[in-house]
């Protein structure tokens, strides 16, 4: 299991911190002011579920906090938190449009140069490599 914290801008170190501090489990990712922290024993009753979920809640700059099955990768859960919460975000193939060289080439640095303006302003940006596969970029 996993739990995904969303913590305030800013206020990640702190978080972060607390969360080793109370030795509720290792950290996995980081991205921005998300952070996955795994639970490698994860409890079995709803009622314990809850009590692990407010120890995260307690925690002073974390705004949202969410349990998350193992299965689910930290893309899943990113994407997941991005639709949960209305934030934006942006869906891209990859082909010869976004790459140089075709498919398989390098993503343009003006593309790049992009991306990065988008994520400033808090928009999430998915590229799909394949059929089955959605992965979070940034």
């Amino acid at each position: 299991m996993f739990v995904f914290v969303v913590a305030e801008l800013g206020k990640e170190s702190n978080v972060i911190k607390k969360i080793e501090a109370k030795k509720l489990g290792p950290i996995t990712a980081v991205d921005s002011n998300e952070i996955v922290v795994k639970i490698d024993n994860p409890p079995k009753s709803k009622a314990k579920k809850n009590e692990l979920e407010k120890g995260f809640e307690t925690i002073r700059g974390v705004l949202r906090v969410n349990l998350v099955p193992s299965y689910l990768n930290v893309a899943d859960v990113s994407l997941q938190e991005a639709l949960r919460t209305n934030r934006c975000g942006f869906f891209f193939d990859i082909d010869s449009t976004l790459t140089q060289g075709g498919p398989a080439g390098t993503i343009h640095h003006k593309i790049e140069t992009i991306f990065n303006k988008m994520v400033d302003k808090g928009i999430r940006i998915f590229l799909q490599l394949d059929v089955l596969c959605l992965t979070c970029l940034i």
